[in-house]
């Protein structure tokens, strides 16, 4: 709650995400063309994470962006308590338990931020739990029937369920090939490799589920296909900065005790780390995935690696039915205080109640980040004019939630922008010029660019281009009459 007061809040998704759930939910209707931008306004567009959208919006209109702050670190918080809990539980000692929960956050940290990329790393990690305890024999196959429906109802939270059903197909694949070639398989014989089959089957088609139909997966497949590695940082390649010079470590150290085991043919779960791996050096975004992914893992590997007797604990003596149950009720005894402290953060921040951390009001957007004080003159600036502005990428969905009035030149969804955003990448990089072009092609008169960016440098050389107000975050400017 602490760091994530402002560092949470440095994405511009999460503007534009609440203000798409509360159209939704003040409508009654779902969202089916673009209505933010005059450059795209009116083309098709779904609001593909519709489900996440609404439940931001009905966060926000509990408590404002302060319940959504704690919503979001409660979820990172269960599931990496609960990772930790479970690699301490398997290697029997807490010193391993500790040092890859490190290497999690130092890995995912970057992507921390309020929106729904956050359920897809609760859902991944729960999700692969599931196909690991399977395999090593501890979940009947019946119980993989929950993953469907789990699918459907990630699918329309967040396209990161696309990962977790491509998991599980390679999963369910993996098994069958080790089965068929007499390796160690959860799967004992025909009838389950048919029953696999159809809950893979079965997963894929739960992308169908959703109000969009067949536009969903379409969309997906768009913005899977588009060239964002070279334009938006999160989707580049990895590149040997904090996050990369960690991932690198992290996936070297997971393939070090995986070698450790000295198995030529290891469980298929303890390989799909791998596959993440890779995909994290294609895309930095998909690292928290990585993570989690390979903790999981671990969990399972490093009881078996031969570094394994230099900190396990003596085994404990096998406990009763009575202590077992005992213990499980102290537990979720002991689950009611945490429960307790987010629930009453959830109701100080309904009732306005002002306390450090987890009260109203504890939120700040950073103002060396984002306009914040630019609003007051964008309210006014709107009054009987074109109510159409230049911004900056990064300024969009602030621009959409902040001053509504206002249509944007463009924004962070990049499946609705192609064409646009290519030249706009091109005009932010090397060619602003093209400012003035754009502001006769679509009739604006205002910008709004990040300070210090080529935009603003440029629009501050022109003579037909007047400084309106500068803050620590940005600049605005009129075009003359």
């Amino acid at each position: 709650m602490i760091v994530g007061r402002s560092g949470m809040f440095r994405d511009p998704g999460t503007f534009w995400h609440t203000v798409v759930g509360e159209r939704i939910l003040s409508t009654g209707t779902l969202i089916e063309t673009d209505p933010f931008s005059f450059t795209r306004g009116g083309r098709p567009w779904i609001a593909q994470f519709w489900l996440a959208q609404c439940a931001m919006a009905l966060l926000y209109r509990l408590g404002g962006f302060e319940s959504q702050l704690v919503v979001v670190v409660t979820m990172l918080t269960v599931t990496y308590s609960w990772l930790f809990r479970r690699i301490s539980f398997r290697a029997s000692s807490w010193l391993p338990a500790t040092v890859v929960l490190l290497l999690v956050l130092v890995t995912s940290a970057h992507h921390f931020h309020v929106r729904p990329h956050i359920a897809t790393i609760a859902l991944l990690a729960l999700s692969f739990c599931m196909m690991v305890d399977y395999e090593a024999g501890r979940m009947s196959l019946a119980s993989l029937l929950w993953l469907p429906p789990l699918f459907v109802v990630w699918a329309n939270l967040h396209a990161g369920a696309l990962g977790g059903i491509a998991t599980f197909v390679l999963c369910v694949g993996g098994w069958i090939i080790w089965f068929l070639i007499g390796k160690e398989s959860p799967v004992r014989g025909w009838r389950d490799a048919v029953l696999l089959l159809a809950l893979a089957l079965g997963s894929v088609a739960a992308v169908l589920v959703n109000p969009y139909g067949l536009e969903l997966p379409r969309t997906w497949y768009r913005i899977l296909h588009a060239d964002l590695p070279t334009m938006i940082r999160e989707h580049a390649p990895l590149t040997l900065d904090t996050v990369g010079i960690s991932v690198l470590f992290f996936g070297i150290g997971s393939v070090a005790v995986l070698w450790s085991v000295g198995w030529r043919w290891p469980r298929v779960t303890w390989l799909i780390p791998l596959v993440w791996l890779v995909l994290s050096f294609e895309r930095i975004r998909h690292s928290p995935l990585f993570a989690v992914v390979a903790a999981v893992a671990l969990a399972e590997v490093l009881p078996k690696s031969r570094w394994a007797k230099s900190w396990a604990a003596e085994e404990p003596a096998a406990a009763s039915t009575g202590d077992r149950e005992k213990a499980r009720r102290g537990f979720w005894r002991l689950c009611l205080i945490p429960v307790t402290v987010v629930v009453l953060s959830l109701a100080f921040q309904a009732a306005g109640v002002r306390l450090p951390i987890v009260g109203a009001g504890w939120v700040r957007l950073d103002p060396t980040y984002w306009p914040v004080g630019m609003v007051p003159e964008l309210h006014k600036q709107a009054k009987g004019r074109n109510p159409r502005v230049f911004n900056n990428l990064l300024f969009g969905g602030f621009v959409i939630f902040f001053a509504p009035e206002y249509q944007v030149f463009i924004d962070d969804r990049c499946e609705l922008y192609d064409g646009l955003l290519v030249e706009y990448v091109e005009g932010e990089r090397s060619a602003p010029q093209r400012l003035n072009r754009w502001a006769e092609q679509y009739g604006f008169d205002l910008a709004l660019t990040r300070r210090g960016s080529k935009f603003d440098r440029y629009l501050q050389s022109q003579d037909n281009w007047i400084l309106v107000r500068r803050d620590r975050a940005a600049s605005l400017y009129r075009r003359r009459d």
